[in-house]
Order: structure tokens, then C-alpha cells, then sequence
């Protein structure tokens, strides 16, 4: 999976954004809250799921499985946006 590069991260305002620029300006704007902004940055970084999951695990108090459910959900919607695309 790679993030599409016709996204932009915007954090100059007082909530993270990812805006769309040529062809997928149709889709809106995408709001990221912390966490969520940090398994985009970790995307971007080329890291899968489970470097993900181990990540918030060691930087936020939270379990495995509840990592799990979260990073599964926001790469989903991420998909589901077009930001995220399978390789």
C-alpha cells in the first residue's frame, strides 16, 4: 500500500487536513485527529500495519488488539477515500 500523492497534509490551522489536489479534488477534505495524523505519518514513512500497531502501542498507553481495530479502520476509510492505495 502507498499513500497518493494527490493528497497534501495541511497542519497550519488548528486540526491536521489532507487536501485534494488535481484529479481527486472531488473528494473533500480529509480530518485527521492525533492519532489518526500519526498512522498517516507513519504510512508515508512506508511502514505496514503491523509497524504501525507496535508503534502505537509503544507511544500511546493502549493494548494490541484496540491498536489493531484502529489502524484497521483508518486505513480502511483511507482506502475507501482514495488516499490510500494498494500497491
Amino acid at each position: 500500500m502507498r499513500i497518493n500523492e494527490d493528497f497534501i497534509k495541511d497542519n497550519m490551522t488548528s486540526e491536521c487536513v489532507l487536501i485534494p489536489t488535481g484529479d481527486t479534488y472531488q473528494n473533500g477534505i480529509f480530518t485527521l485527529n492525533e492519532t489518526a495524523e500519526r498512522i498517516y505519518d507513519l504510512l508515508c514513512e512506508g511502514k505496514n500495519r503491523d509497524e504501525i500497531v507496535a508503534t502505537l502501542c509503544g507511544e500511546y498507553e493502549t493494548d494490541r488488539a484496540t491498536a489493531e481495530e484502529y489502524t484497521d479502520e483508518y486505513i480502511a476509510q483511507l482506502r475507501k477515500a482514495g488516499i490510500l492505495l494498494d500497491d
